[in-house]
């Protein structure tokens, strides 16, 4: 698929597409090239991405990790290590290949020429990172009392602002979404809370998934706010505690925490 000679990382990739509608059949979306597709994924998948067209695509598990590489990216305390233990689960060679690939297509760069290790997210990445996550098909888009989108996972609490001022502000604008970390004292301990609204009940009700005590405030707000710059990860994780349990997310935490502080 023939790309603008320049992409606006502002915009969500395949804005450069054009949109038909017409009655009686679906919306398509066409191409410079001409070519038809269903969907801003579809063109992404097949146009982009040259993905096989017999295989049912585009898988949205794929497009899913895709997804995560460029938001852990995008934060200016992105860990390889991290990344490695948190979306690949420790796979070296996965989590190599997933690179290699990104960067072949020009979605991620190395930091400096001819450099290794961590990538910078291109303007292109960014690009299909907003375009990613406003069509991503999971309840993260039913999300209360708005639709939570990808750039403001990328960039809430990222402004010039001291650790109190971004704690603040990712805990009120969370309020509202079925997955937050929050706050709380409990006597005279103090506690980190997951909430998590199940969207898809009859009454979503909020309900507790994991919670963690600390006997000082300090040592609950560095652990907080060390959550609060992996927001991108929060629907991953409550996942993790609804499914496995708090103590398995408790596991979790602690070796992103020993990972994150080893560099």
């Amino acid at each position: 698929m023939r790309l603008p000679p320049q992409i606006d990382h502002e915009l969500p990739w395949g804005y450069w597409l054009r949109l038909e509608r017409s009655e009686g059949r679906p919306d398509l979306f066409f191409d410079p090239d001409g070519g038809e597709w269903n969907s801003l994924r579809e063109a992404f998948w097949f146009g982009r991405l040259g993905m096989p067209a017999g295989d049912g695509g585009p898988h949205h598990d794929i497009l899913e990790i895709l997804l995560v590489i460029l938001l852990n990216l995008s934060r200016a305390n992105s860990s390889e290590s991290e990344l490695l233990f948190d979306a690949f689960g420790g796979n070296h060679a996965a989590a190599r290949l997933f690179g290699l690939w990104m960067r072949s297509l020009g979605l991620i760069a190395p930091k400096s020429p001819g450099g290794s290790g961590l990538r910078s997210v291109t303007p292109e990445g960014w690009s299909a990172m907003l375009m990613l996550g406003a069509t991503r098909p999971q309840p993260v888009r039913a999300m209360r009392p708005g639709g939570v989108s990808v750039r403001t996972l990328a960039t809430i609490g990222m402004g010039p602002m001291n650790d109190d001022a971004r704690m603040r502000e990712i805990e009120e604008g969370s309020a509202g979404w079925p997955t937050a970390f929050q706050r709380r004292d409990v006597g005279k301990r103090f506690a980190i809370v997951l909430v998590k609204r199940d969207v898809d009940a009859p009454v979503p009700v909020a309900r507790t998934a994991w919670s963690q005590t600390f006997t000082s405030e300090r040592d609950r707000d560095m652990l907080y706010d060390w959550i609060c710059r992996r927001v991108d990860r929060w629907e991953a994780w409550s996942d993790l505690a609804w499914g496995d349990g708090g103590a398995k997310l408790t596991s979790h935490l602690l070796s992103l925490v020993l990972l994150s502080e080893a560099g």
